[in-house]
C-alpha cells in the first residue's frame, strides 16, 4: 500500500473530502502550475474564479442557504489539500471564509443575511478600511476611522481610505468595513463592490512570499456606497467564545500544514528524478542511498506530525463554534485559543527545517529559479510572521504557570 505522500497520480493523497467533492482535478492543475506562477509572479486569478464557480466559498452553507452543508473540520481539510496545491490561493480565502462563519452564527442579521445570499450566488468577500491599529505595546486598538458622508443631492454616501494588507481583495466581489456614518454619527458596516468607481485594488504587496495572495493596499476615493449598501453593526450576543479571531490563526497553521504536506511529496518526486548520485555515496541510485531514504522518512514524519497537531486545533476551534451561545462557550473557546497556539509554535519551529531539508535531498541540481523550491521556506516564513511564535510561546507559557488568560485581539 502505497505512502500518503505517494501516491501513483500526482505524489499526493487527497483528503476524502477533496475526493467527495470532486475539487481533485482542479487542485491537481493548480498544483502543477504553481512553481512557474510563482517564479512569473503571475497572479491566480483564473484558478481563483474556477473555485469560486465550483462553489468552494459556499461549501459551509447549508443545502437549503445554496450551500453543501460542509462540516468545519472537512472545509479546513479542503484548505489544507488546496494550500498543499498553491497555498497563495488558500491564504486568499480565508478572510472571505471568516465572514460565512460570522454570518452562520447569527443568519438573521441584516447583515449576515445580506452575506449568506450573495455566498450562494458565488461571490467572495474581502476588507475595506476603518480600523486603526494601536500603535504601542499595550494599547488597544484606536477604534474605527473610517468616515460615510452622506450625499442627500445624489442620494449615496462616500467614503475613502485605505485598507493596507488587503489579502483576498484582488480576487474579492464585495469588500465589507466598518465606518461612522454622518448623518446619525453612529458606528455602520458597508459593503463596497470591487468594481465600484474609486475602488482601487493593487498588486504591491512586497513580500518575498505569498506574493500572490493579492495583500497589497485597497485605495477608496470618493467611492459611492448606496443606503442600501449600509447595515447595522450586529448584535451579537457577548461571544461566549471572547477569542473569536482564532479561526484566522487555525486558517494559517493549517495552510502551513498543506505546505509541509507539499515538501514531503516533492522530496519523493525530486528523490525519483534524480538519476545520478555523488561518487562517495553507498548506492548508484539515489533512491536506493540511505542518507536519502533517512532523511525523506524525516520529512514525511514531521510532516505527518504537524497534520496531526492542527487537526488536534481544528477538532477544538469546531468544539467551541458548536458551542456558541452556550454556558460552555467559553471556557471551550479558551481551549480551542490555546491549541491553536500549540499548533503554531509547532508548525512556526518545524515547517520551515522541512523547506530546508528538502534542499538537502537534491543538493545543487534542485537550487534553481525555475524549479522554485524556494518558495516554500519563503512561504512558510511570511504566513507564520502575522503573528510571530515568540509571542505566542510567552503567553502559552504565562498562562501556564499564572493562569493569564492570552489576548483577545486580531493578532492572537
Amino acid at each position: 500500500m502505497p505512502h500518503e505522500f505517494a501516491t501513483e497520480t500526482s505524489g499526493y493523497a487527497w483528503s476524502a473530502v477533496t475526493h467527495m467533492l470532486g475539487f481533485e482535478p482542479l487542485f491537481e492543475s493548480i498544483a502543477n502550475e504553481a512553481a512557474q506562477r510563482d517564479v512569473e509572479r503571475r497572479l491566480p486569478r483564473d484558478r481563483v474564479a474556477e473555485l469560486k464557480a465550483a462553489g468552494l466559498g459556499r461549501l459551509r452553507l447549508s443545502r437549503e442557504q445554496g450551500g453543501a452543508g460542509l462540516a468545519l473540520p472537512d472545509l479546513f481539510r479542503l484548505a489544507r489539500d488546496l494550500a498543499y496545491a498553491d497555498s497563495n490561493i488558500a491564504h486568499a480565502f480565508r478572510n472571505h471564509f471568516y465572514a460565512v462563519e460570522e454570518a452562520l452564527r447569527a443568519p438573521s442579521e441584516p447583515l449576515y443575511a445580506r452575506l449568506l445570499r450573495e455566498a450562494a450566488e458565488g461571490r467572495t468577500f474581502g476588507l475595506g478600511f476603518g480600523n486603526a491599529p494601536p500603535k504601542r505595546a499595550g494599547e488597544a486598538p484606536s477604534g474605527v476611522t473610517g468616515r460615510l458622508e452622506w450625499r442627500a443631492a445624489q442620494g449615496f454616501y462616500v467614503g475613502s481610505g485605505i485598507k493596507p494588507y488587503s489579502t483576498g481583495n484582488l480576487y474579492a466581489d464585495w469588500l465589507i468595513g466598518p465606518a461612522r456614518e454622518n448623518r446619525e454619527d453612529k458606528l455602520v458596516h458597508y459593503l463596497a463592490s470591487t468594481s465600484a468607481p474609486g475602488v482601487d485594488l493593487n498588486d504591491d504587496w512586497p513580500g518575498f512570499g505569498q506574493k500572490l495572495t493579492g495583500s497589497g493596499n485597497t485605495r477608496f476615493a470618493e467611492v459611492q456606497i448606496q443606503a442600501g449598501d449600509i447595515y447595522p453593526v450586529p448584535a451579537r450576543a457577548e461571544y461566549n467564545g471572547t477569542w473569536r479571531y482564532t479561526f484566522h490563526q487555525v486558517y494559517l497553521t493549517n495552510a502551513i500544514a498543506g505546505i509541509a504536506r507539499r515538501i514531503a511529496c516533492d522530496g519523493v518526486q525530486l528523490i525519483h528524478g534524480r538519476q545520478r548520485n555523488f561518487y562517495h555515496g553507498q548506492a548508484d541510485m539515489p533512491r536506493d542511498e540511505a542518507v536519502l531514504q533517512a532523511q525523506l522518512g524525516r520529512i514525511a514524519a514531521h510532516a505527518g506530525a504537524l497534520d496531526a497537531v492542527i487537526e488536534r486545533a481544528i477538532l477544538a476551534l469546531a468544539a467551541a463554534f458548536d458551542a456558541y451561545g452556550s454556558a460552555q462557550a467559553d471556557a471551550l473557546a479558551l481551549a480551542a485559543t490555546l491549541k491553536a497556539t500549540e499548533a503554531k509554535i509547532v508548525a512556526d519551529d518545524i515547517a520551515p527545517q522541512l523547506a530546508g531539508w528538502l534542499i538537502d535531498l537534491g543538493s545543487g541540481s534542485v537550487v534553481t529559479i525555475e524549479g522554485a523550491l524556494d518558495r516554500h521556506w519563503r512561504n512558510i516564513k511570511v504566513i507564520s510572521s502575522h503573528n510571530p511564535r515568540l509571542y505566542k510561546e510567552r503567553f502559552l507559557g504565562d498562562h501556564l504557570l499564572n493562569g493569564v488568560l492570552p489576548p483577545t485581539g486580531a493578532f492572537f
